[in-house]
């Protein structure tokens, strides 16, 4: 190890090691720096420039942790082995990228380290190539931000060997076999591009589909190209080194005697692979396959959340009993598949029932006579009814859409209504017609059936009379036949082989908000201009759409496009909240921003705070994140109280009125989170409430809890609430919901 006493960065002494006494007695199994740079040797392969990471690193000498970072070229991996050692005493974890980077990033931090700020982090395009898929396996904690104990980590490391084993059987080679302190990791050499359609993620998705269980989990989320390592041979602190949940070092535990490299076929079969073996093992009856049955799921769910709760003295036990037997007996579902989602319809019951409690009445459930799964084949569901489709279709969404569209706020986030109506689907519809007025520029659009068949039903199972249902909720008569000769070229099929029928449409100019200022009439048809001349304007007409850009906003269009789908089944509510959090989305400023949708960039778990930084314990300090924590100037990154102290906090941003928060404050809070969970489940979101006096933090579900008792109510009134998602969230949401129609690709950016 190097001599941390004459070890500087940035004028720093890496000096006193802050390693607590459980670490201590782990100091003979440490690893050498010449080991450590043999290791990196053999994984960088020879090619391009490394990045070195050392997050949430402490020191006397700074006020606050902070992350540590630089570049390394081939010629100074030992140099990096020593640099890693040193900052290893004193960081949360040090990595390194798996993947091969572009030279220019030398000119950031050539072969040292620095403190590293956002945007001084490699980015996917600064990926030369993909030499390694990291398969990491870890076992699930009831607690994040703590270490694994012994027996958590051997069964990681078993699961870790089944994958291994079921892989060598699909014809991969043998892979690199690691430790990574808490979990395992299995490196397999590849050769492909950096931008890989998401086939990366595939496979990572397949994988976890398979092997992921109650105790062990295959991680998803590090298919992105510039994704980081820890760096083998520093050690893995997760919270505080305890007896039973130490701390650790990571090493290489298995080389096998030649390095072969994967096929870009042995990867595209493997999800098929996969989804045949599940099919052909056996498997209850009464439990679905894992694509259907996550989307029974969230139709069991809604389901519930449109039955009142249970209120002691008012029927309160045969309402939960109703409950208990609407979910076993009319989605099918067994205790263990029913027992989160009555979890969640508890919340509201007053008072709410224990846990054993609940598991009773789903026993009771579970023994009555009857035919399961009615309430997915009855007449009122048949439409929506959803079969499993093979993983990789083939087929690609007809037309491209955007991540966001300039829309009207009081059109894009309409206020939520109090009043319960029926699920209407057509709203995709209004936004399809929505995004066709700004392309043809024109109020008498021309659209295809089968586009907004598309958008609305997906890509198979469409109701029989779906062409009488689009005419009914456009209020028209009739289509006209779109063929070679008659069809018109703003049409987005024109030119193709597709059958289709046009859907002739003149927009209300009601409908488009704020848009309507750029519109002028020509003999009864509205004429759009969204990019005008401003040489060729007078001064009021320019001083006129600057007053009209201020009142549009860039919304989220999938979720606007999608969300309504019964394939998709997000609520009102839940659409028009992920919208308005996307709406929070903090960026960096103009002149900074090197991302098309401007983010600011969460490296590690160091977040905006009132005195600069402080770190989130619910963040994994090895991943990037973006943060929908707003924009402020006084306030910038630091999210929103959830009701606030004139009702403008993240119910008002969610689509509540004032009206709706100050009758029912607490119980709009419970439907708010309800909602959050759903989008945190299937939009991978981290949910972090700060107390900032306290400087304490709380996750969605301690969140929930706290709710039902008058302290936990007044530390959530004064808490901010921060919600994060991976850096490539655009991309894992738009795989999302063309999975969830059944396409294998949504085009458009």
């Amino acid at each position: 190890m190097i001599d941390a006493a004459v070890s500087f960065v940035n004028g720093i002494a890496l000096g006193t090691s802050l390693v607590d006494e459980h670490d201590r007695i782990r100091v003979e199994h440490q690893v050498d720096v010449d080991q450590i740079a043999d290791w990196l040797r053999l994984l960088t392969c020879d090619a391009g420039v490394v990045e070195l990471l050392a997050v949430e690193y402490q020191h006397q000498q700074l006020v606050k942790p902070v992350t540590m970072g630089g570049f390394f070229d081939k010629h100074h991996l030992h140099e990096m082995a020593e640099t890693a050692v040193a900052l290893s005493e004193h960081a949360a974890g040090v990595y390194w990228s798996l993947n091969p980077l572009i030279d220019d990033l030398l000119g950031r931090a050539a072969n040292r380290i620095k403190i590293f700020k956002h945007g001084d982090a490699a980015s996917d395009e600064h990926v030369l190539r993909r030499r390694w898929l990291c398969i990491d396996v870890d076992p699930v904690l009831s607690v994040a931000g703590i270490s694994a104990t012994d027996a958590e980590k051997n069964y990681a490391r078993e699961k870790a060997e089944q994958v291994r084993n079921f892989l060598a059987g699909q014809g991969w080679p043998a892979p690199v076999f690691a430790d990574s302190g808490n979990g395992c990791h299995l490196l397999y050499r590849i050769d492909m591009a950096a931008e890989d359609n998401g086939l990366i993620q595939s496979v990572l998705s397949a994988l976890a589909e398979r092997f992921t269980d109650g105790r062990a989990k295959i991680d998803t989320t590090v298919g992105n190209p510039v994704r980081v390592c820890r760096l083998y041979g520093t050690m893995a602190r997760k919270g505080d080194s305890l007896p039973a949940r130490p701390h650790r070092v990571s090493r290489v535990v298995d080389v096998p005697p030649a390095l072969s490299v994967v096929s870009i076929e042995s990867l595209q079969q493997l999800t098929a692979a996969v989804v045949s073996q599940e099919h052909n093992s056996p498997a209850p009856p009464e439990l679905p396959s894992p694509i259907a049955g996550a989307l029974i799921h969230d139709r069991a769910r809604a389901y519930l959340a449109g039955m009142p709760p249970a209120i002691s003295g008012q029927g309160g036990h045969n309402r939960t009993f109703e409950a208990a037997c609407r979910l076993m007996l009319g989605f099918g579902l067994s205790v263990e598949q029913s027992l989160p989602l009555l979890r969640e319809w508890n919340e509201r019951c007053e008072p709410p029932w224990s846990e054993a409690e609940l598991r009773h009445k789903l026993d009771d459930a579970d023994r009555q006579a009857g035919d399961r799964g009615y309430l997915l084949q009855d007449r009122n569901c048949r439409r929506q009814q959803f079969t499993e489709r093979p993983a990789a279709t083939g087929l690609i969404f007809p037309i491209a859409v955007p991540d966001f569209i300039s829309a009207d706020p009081a059109v894009a986030m309409p206020p939520l209504s109090i009043k319960r109506g029926r699920r209407s689907n057509s709203s995709g519809v209004r936004w399809a017609i929505h995004q066709a007025v700004i392309i043809q520029r024109t109020s008498a659009i021309v659209l295809p059936d089968t586009l907004l068949r598309a958008i609305i039903w997906g890509s198979s199972n469409w109701p029989p009379n779906w062409r009488s249902l689009l005419l009914k909720w456009l209020k028209l008569r009739n289509w006209n036949r779109g063929n070679a000769r008659s069809c018109c070229g703003v049409c987005p099929f024109h030119g193709t082989d597709n059958s289709h029928l046009h859907l002739p449409y003149h927009v209300s100019p009601k409908s488009l908000g704020a848009l309507e200022g750029y519109a002028r009439n020509d003999d009864g048809i509205r004429l759009y201009d969204f990019q005008p001349d401003y040489r060729q304007l007078t001064k009021e007409m320019r001083v006129h759409l600057r007053q009209l850009r201020k009142r549009l906003m860039p919304a989220y269009f999938p979720a606007l496009l999608f969300g309504r789908s019964p394939r998709v089944g997000m609520s009102m509510s839940q659409r028009r909240l992920l919208v308005g959090i996307v709406r929070e989305l903090t960026r960096t400023p103009k002149s900074q921003r090197r991302r098309p949708d401007g983010a600011e960039l969460v490296v590690g778990a160091d977040v905006p705070d009132a005195c600069g930084t402080v770190r989130c314990r619910l963040l994994d300090a090895s991943q990037r994140y973006v943060m929908f924590g707003g924009n402020g100037r006084k306030r910038h990154g630091r999210g929103y109280r959830i009701i606030g102290r004139t009702c403008q906090g993240w119910l008002a941003r969610a689509g509540y009125s004032k009206q709706t928060i100050e009758s029912d404050c607490w119980g709009t809070v419970r439907k708010w989170l309800c909602d959050l969970t759903t989008l945190a489940e299937s939009f991978q979101l981290v949910i972090a409430a700060h107390h900032n006096r306290r400087q304490e933090w709380r996750s969605l579900e301690e969140m929930k809890s706290m709710v039902r008792n008058d302290a936990g109510r007044q530390w959530l009134d004064q808490c901010c609430v921060r919600i994060f998602a991976n850096e490539d969230y655009l991309g894992a949401w738009r795989r999302h919901f063309a999975s969830r129609l059944g396409f294998a690709e949504i085009p458009g950016g």
